[in-house]
C-alpha cells in the first residue's frame, strides 16, 4: 500500500473513530473512553487528511514533464 493511500485510510479511520466516540458520550456508556476520542481523532483526522492533500499534491507535481513546475511551487509544498 503506498503512502497516499494509507493517509487517506487513517484518515477515514480516526473520523469513524471521532464518530463512535461521540455516539458513545451521548450514550453515558464509557465516557472516558468517548472523551478521548472526541479529543485526539480528530486532530488525527485532520493531520491524516493534511498527509494525503499534500501526497496527492507531489504526485501530481511529480507526474508533469520536467520543466514545467516553478521553483515557487516546491516551496508551497
Amino acid at each position: 500500500m503506498d503512502e497516499i493511500q494509507k493517509a487517506k485510510r487513517d484518515s477515514i479511520l480516526y473520523t469513524i473513530g471521532f464518530c463512535i466516540g461521540l455516539a458513545t458520550l451521548l450514550i453515558d456508556v464509557i465516557p472516558v473512553i468517548a472523551v478521548g476520542a472526541i479529543i485526539f481523532c480528530p486532530y488525527y483526522a485532520i493531520k491524516g487528511l493534511r498527509k494525503y492533500k499534500k501526497l496527492k499534491k507531489l504526485q501530481l507535481v511529480g507526474s508533469r514533464p520536467l520543466g514545467s513546475t516553478s521553483p515557487q511551487e516546491y516551496f508551497h509544498l
